[in-house]
């Protein structure tokens, strides 16, 4: 995730269950990070190649209603991906974020 998007985190009003695959998770702003292993392990497998129901199955576990998906991760070159399979919130050319609801 590029370096910039953190600071959008800051306003978010609700919890974000990962925010990179880098240490703690994304819970610099609180929080137990003692389960960011096996979070960081599943949501990544998402983005290297994961269907819609592969998405969902993880959101459900982990209690996430969104993913978000940059034109950089390399499940964007699929299209029988979980990014053009779930319902879009927000398209924009190089962003997408995606309903992973059951």
């Amino acid at each position: 995730m590029p370096w910039w998007t953190s600071p959008d985190f800051l306003g978010v009003r609700h919890q974000v269950v990962t925010s990179s695959d880098k240490l703690w998770c994304g819970f610099e702003l609180g929080g137990d990070p003692k389960g960011c292993p096996q979070i960081d392990a599943a949501v990544q497998s998402l983005y290297n190649d994961a269907s819609g129901e592969q998405a969902r199955a993880v959101c459900s576990q982990y209690g996430m209603q969104y993913l978000v998906a940059y034109v950089y991760d390399p499940a964007w070159k699929d299209p029988q991906s979980w990014i053009w399979t779930l319902p879009s919130v927000v398209s924009q050319p190089k962003f997408r974020a995606l309903d992973c609801r059951p």
